[in-house]
């Protein structure tokens, strides 16, 4: 046996994780085909009325979900209609999320009997009908997959299954796709070694006569524990340790300092500080430091009641050395196709998580993405700084920068108001000649005039002295005649 050093404690607590279960997958019957089984345990999520429970339907209006599933966000199952009658000509919008996040619509067309839908939801939304119903329906779930958080899967039999080999898909607790391959036994149950969170389906390889029912088994937890002061406990960090170990590790390291706690990542990847509810009776003037953060936004959320108040302190660089631009890494999740993560890709640490709309596009680190197909599950693209700005915009933005007001309090620009206040500068200094050369022209022909009295004779002039000395002497002589023509008439009255 082995004994740990003084000081270090070794626990194994059973049942931490799971549920112990011999067919909450699949219930005792016989295996008819070796198609995937259907989930019908305790732990999936098949009822017949699990969305909308027996009854007729009186409009076209949304129905009102009162099954025991409708608010459920992890069916993981497709929809199911039991009609009592005929209802063909109807259909049946169900709207919700599907497994990968996505919102979906399936259009389930009426009829008679059982009628399952298409699409695996994780989520219902909605369920509107076309119509009225003549008779009554209920709606439930078919399960395609089973929630088991952190269960490993066990097979039991009540007659020889050693020829018989299931095949379990699904994730681990860390959502990576796992495979198991489970030989069934004789007359017993047999037990899985890997931890499933999520099983996307079990496959016989042999069709089986008598009773077999697929449950599930609680994990336990291993904990190490030491003394602070006393020893120290290091665990490599080879990816490998899970195979030696059997266990995996965290890559986190805490460190009491200084009356307070100090977590270092030693992935990159965040960490997730939680405190547990009444755990601390005061937290007055308790301090957090956070380092190495992402570019991006830093959101303090402060829930439950009480009086709160955060105050912070932060650093701005300035003049500091010149930062090298973030070079990005997107990576598509490895379970859920819509999902994208975001890494710095010097550091490694995630900046930001986003979910795929409709239209297969997303917004993080201040840019607009968009995939023009598909995206492909553990796919990854590379985002890395052009510095010589080849085949791309940049000195057409930069120009830019320097037409408006961006570069101008680097005393770089502003091109646009240099060059509108020498317009303005030229055309008031044209306006301006333009009036100085009609004062000039005025006064030049002033002094023509002036000198012409003094410097020449006016033809003009001298014609209307004439005609004025003509009027002048032909006044006269009328006078002198008129005068005579008197003189005369006097003398001979004489």
């Amino acid at each position: 046996s082995f004994s740990p050093p003084a000081g270090v404690n070794l626990v194994w607590e059973d049942n931490k994780g799971g549920t112990t279960d011999n067919d909450s997958l699949v219930t005792s019957k016989a295996i008819s085909s070796v198609a995937a089984l259907q989930f019908d345990g305790a732990l999936s999520t098949t009822d017949d009325d699990s969305l909308f429970t027996l009854k007729q339907i009186n409009s076209a209006e949304p129905l009102n979900l009162d099954g025991a599933l409708n608010s459920n966000k992890n069916l993981y199952a497709k929809v199911q209609f039991t009609f009592t009658g005929n209802e063909t000509g109807k259909t049946f919008t169900v709207a919700g999320y599907d497994k990968d996040g996505r919102y979906q619509t399936d259009i389930i067309n009426g009829g008679s009997g059982t009628v399952n839908g298409s699409v695996e939801f994780k989520e219902i939304l909605s369920v509107t009908p076309s119509s009225a119903t003549a008779n009554t329906v209920k709606i439930g779930t078919l399960a395609q997959s089973a929630l088991v958080n952190g269960s490993t899967v066990t097979i039991t039999s009540g007659s020889d299954l050693t020829s018989n080999k299931f095949t379990v898909t699904g994730t681990d607790m860390f959502g990576n796709s796992i495979t198991e391959v489970i030989t069934g036994g004789n007359n017993s149950t047999v037990y899985g070694k890997k931890v499933f969170k999520l099983i996307n389906s079990i496959v016989p390889s042999a069709t089986q006569g008598g009773g077999v029912s697929i449950g599930t088994q609680a994990t336990g937890r291993f904990s190490i524990s030491h003394d602070i002061g006393k020893n120290d406990v290091i665990l490599s960090r080879d990816p490998n340790n899970s195979n030696v170990y059997g266990f995996k590790t965290k890559n986190t390291r805490a460190i009491v300092k200084d009356e307070g706690i100090e977590l270092i990542s030693l992935s990159g990847k965040p960490i997730q500080a939680k405190v547990p509810e009444n755990s601390t009776k005061n937290i007055v003037s308790e301090q957090i430091i956070i380092s190495n953060l992402p570019n991006e936004e830093l959101v303090a959320v402060v829930m439950n009641g009480g009086a709160k108040k955060i105050s912070s302190e932060y650093k701005i660089l300035e003049d500091g050395p010149k930062l090298d631009e973030t070079e990005y890494e997107i990576k598509i999740d490895k379970i859920n196709k819509n999902k994208v993560e975001i890494f710095d890709k010097k550091f490694g640490h995630s900046i930001s998580t986003r979910i795929l709309d409709k239209n297969r596009s997303f917004e993080a680190i201040g840019s607009r993405f968009q995939f023009s197909e598909e995206a492909i599950i553990g796919d990854k693209f590379i985002i890395s700084n052009n510095v010589k700005g080849t085949g791309d915009n940049r000195n057409v933005i930069n120009m830019l920068d320097l037409q408006l007001e961006k570069m101008s309090d680097q005393n770089k620009g502003n091109f646009q108001e240099i060059f509108s206040n020498t317009v303005a500068k030229v055309g008031s200094n044209v306006q301006a000649n333009d009036l100085s050369l009609t004062a000039a022209n005025s006064n030049k022909k002033s002094a023509e005039s002036a000198q012409s009295e003094f410097a020449g004779v006016s033809l003009d002039d001298e014609a209307s002295h004439l005609l004025e000395f003509q009027q002048a002497y032909q006044a006269s002589a009328r006078i002198l005649q008129t005068a005579r023509e008197l003189f005369d008439a006097l003398i001979k009255v004489v």
